[in-house]
């Protein structure tokens, strides 16, 4: 298993209320437990699986295009060391 990076966000109690809530009612259907961060992961993943194509791709391009320009203007940075 691949280990993912470590990410924090900052959500009014509210909505953190909210995603606990999910994630119980998710466990209760599964009869597994699901973490407030698996829940995260997954209503974020639907979310942006319905984005329309072309606002992905777009988005995609940009990235891409930032990181490239990145590379470019420094190009030591992000390789390994050995």
């Amino acid at each position: 298993m691949t280990r993912a990076p470590t990410t924090s966000f900052r959500f009014a109690p509210g909505l953190l209320h909210r995603l606990d809530a999910y994630a119980e009612r998710l466990s209760a259907k599964t009869g597994v437990p699901v973490s407030r961060a698996a829940a995260a992961a997954k209503l974020l993943t639907e979310a942006l699986d319905r984005e329309p194509p072309a606002l992905r791709d777009a988005a995609m391009k940009k990235r891409d295009t930032e990181r490239h320009a990145a590379r470019v203007a420094n190009p030591s940075r992000g390789r390994r060391r050995k």
